[in-house]
């Protein structure tokens, strides 16, 4: 983590320097995505965190419009995550329920070998209003931006959309350029 703070203070002062002089103030957004880029390059050479990085990037490229269609897409058939982590047992949710209250909302459909397939919002009403929103968890509050940026892609129906913001800048580290490449192959542009 010093290292990504070194890192992203470092490209401020970079962007700060090298923007001034060789930028177009309509450039911004595109040269600090290639400086996202560039650190997202160096710290997976070194396996560092790279979620912050991700996000920023995502952040850069794509822009999310739309409006909530109330189609109860994002409150229904979902898997809930904790730290990061599928809560996809009985044991993990009971283990988040007990730490965050915000959990017990949620009830859960398991399978084979009693693992959670989905969850369901309990605060979802007959025509797909939360019952609850002033109280909904973080999580809820932050949709549709923490779903694609954790799953890459939106539920369809939602009212929703990504869209590029511009052209495409070349990724040179592969798995964070397939990584794009299958977010574009998942939207619509």
């Amino acid at each position: 983590m010093e290292l990504l703070n070194l890192l992203l203070k470092l490209s401020s002062r970079l962007h700060s320097v090298v923007y001034t002089r060789l930028c177009e103030s309509g450039n911004a957004r595109v040269f600090r995505l290639h400086i996202y880029i560039l650190i997202y390059s160096v710290l997976s050479l070194l396996n560092r965190d790279l979620e912050y990085l991700k996000a920023c990037i995502l952040a850069e490229t794509f822009y999310i419009g739309g409006e909530c269609q109330s189609s109860g897409n994002c409150c229904s058939g979902i898997m809930l995550f904790s730290n990061g982590y599928p809560l996809d047992t009985v044991a993990k949710f009971q283990d988040a329920l007990s730490k965050d209250f915000k959990y017990q909302r949620f009830n859960y459909h398991s399978g084979a070998a009693h693992r959670i397939q989905s969850y369901d919002c309990s605060q979802l009403s007959k025509n797909n209003r939360c019952l609850d929103y002033e109280n909904r968890p973080d999580f809820c509050r932050l949709y549709p931006y923490s779903y694609f940026i954790e799953k890459g892609f939106l539920r369809s129906g939602c009212g929703y959309n990504v869209r590029l913001r511009n052209s495409l800048p070349i990724f040179w580290y592969p798995p964070l350029r397939r990584y794009i490449q299958s977010i574009l192959l998942t939207q619509s542009f």
